[in-house]
């Protein structure tokens, strides 16, 4: 299972890396900024097999070190020009199950990139406070 989540991931990765070569040579704005929304799933799905394919326990992932590592990801993708934005994780070190990680991943995606592209315009600092907690 280890190696299959390492293909995986690598697989991920090629797909990701295809999808920036595309957008290098796209000038339209609207067609650059599907392809990067794409191509950051694609990357928050290949991180989380990057973690089941590190950790100890392949059915479970550490939701914390995802979120943490998924923040400097996009952080990196959405330079948002002249403001300071300062991440809150608020996260229960909780064993995450894998049958879950994927589609919760990939919504904290959406609601990180959405609060990137469009919470900060025009301010000069910001905060982004991420909080998830288990319940039964």
């Amino acid at each position: 299972m280890r190696e299959i989540h390492h293909r995986v991931k690598n697989n991920l990765q090629v797909v990701s890396s295809l999808l920036d070569m595309q957008a290098r040579g796209v000038r339209n704005k609207d067609t650059v900024d599907a392809l990067t929304e794409s191509k950051n799933r694609i990357n928050t799905m290949a991180l989380i097999h990057a973690q089941l394919y590190e950790s100890s326990d392949l059915s479970e992932i550490n939701m914390k070190a995802f979120v943490d590592q998924l923040l400097m990801q996009l952080f990196q993708s959405y330079q948002v020009q002249g403001t300071k934005i300062t991440p809150s994780v608020s996260i229960v070190d909780y064993p995450f199950p894998i049958s879950m990680a994927v589609p919760v991943g990939l919504i904290i995606n959406e609601l990180l990139s959405n609060a990137l592209k469009h919470a900060f315009v025009d301010m000069k600092e910001g905060t982004i406070e991420v909080s998830l907690t288990a319940s039964e």
